[in-house]
């Protein structure tokens, strides 16, 4: 009675409606992804040998495998993949889910402007929740604010890179060279702009430049800490310039001011004295 029962079992183990009865499973690294990232979708289903993937947005694929990613717009969506595994000789099928949460990715851009060693930077980040600067000449820091000084130690070309982190590591980081001239001779640039200020020092000192083809510039007039007391943006022709500092700087104490030439690339920096 023992040995018949087992030949039951054994028999029905073998026979074709019990062996071929499909089982879907969905393999996935992990449950929390970036958004655009591409997300490898394994197959881990037995007995079975047609597929259809159901991605929760609208998406379908017919494969075994498969790879998605997910553009949303809030900062945390959420998505059920269904796997529908099918057996195509019995016809039979079995499903599985995985739900995939995605997160915005972070942004991290900053702009800037340099004031002979001073540095005024302008984030321009989103979809994070802290960031970290290393400003390349050995200082870091945590802050956000719309706009941060830093201050450098001299004249060079400095890395400044910039992480922008999110709850689940969507982040994303920026970096720029920047070049600080504190005289436009001190790394080697050349007088682009052949710029003489005279007399200085003087309470009345013309800063004068040439251009050699239509430029756009930024002239900063600064004092010491980086504070700009006049700024302005014009497009020079070819020719010869000039700027008087006499209603710029007036009402100013006397001291060291910084007069600043920049093509947005680069910034051509002299020293200016007022004295009275």
């Amino acid at each position: 009675m023992r040995i018949f029962t087992l030949m039951a079992v054994m028999a029905l183990l073998n026979s074709p409606a019990w062996s071929q009865t499909p089982m879907a499973r969905i393999n996935v690294a992990k449950s929390i992804w970036c958004e655009n990232q591409k997300i490898d979708f394994g197959n881990q289903s037995v007995n079975s040998d047609s597929f259809v993937w159901y991605m929760g947005d609208g998406t379908v694929y017919y494969t075994k495998k498969t790879k998605h990613s997910y553009d949303i717009d809030s900062k945390l969506d959420s998505f059920t993949v269904s796997l529908v595994a099918i057996d195509k000789e019995t016809k039979q099928k079995d499903s599985a889910t995985q739900l995939i949460k995605v997160e915005l990715k972070a942004t991290a851009r900053f702009e800037y402007k340099t004031i002979s060693i001073v540095c005024l930077l302008y984030p321009k980040c989103e979809n994070f929740v802290s960031l970290d600067w290393d400003y390349g000449d050995g200082e870091t820091d945590i802050k956000y604010a719309d706009s941060i000084t830093h201050t450098y130690p001299g004249s060079g070309t400095y890395t400044v890179k910039l992480i922008a982190y999110t709850d689940f590591m969507c982040n994303d980081t920026f970096s720029e060279d920047i070049v600080i001239v504190d005289s436009f001779e001190s790394v080697g640039e050349t007088n682009t702009y052949q710029m003489t200020l005279y007399p200085n020092p003087s309470a009345h000192s013309v800063l004068r430049f040439q251009t050699q083809e239509k430029t756009p510039l930024t002239f900063f007039l600064s004092d010491q800490t980086g504070k700009v007391i006049y700024q302005q943006e014009q497009t020079y022709p070819i020719g010869s310039h000039h700027i008087e500092l006499t209603p710029l700087w007036q009402g100013a104490a006397n001291g060291v001011y910084y007069l600043t030439l920049n093509n947005g690339q680069t910034s051509y920096v002299m020293k200016a004295y007022k004295s009275e």
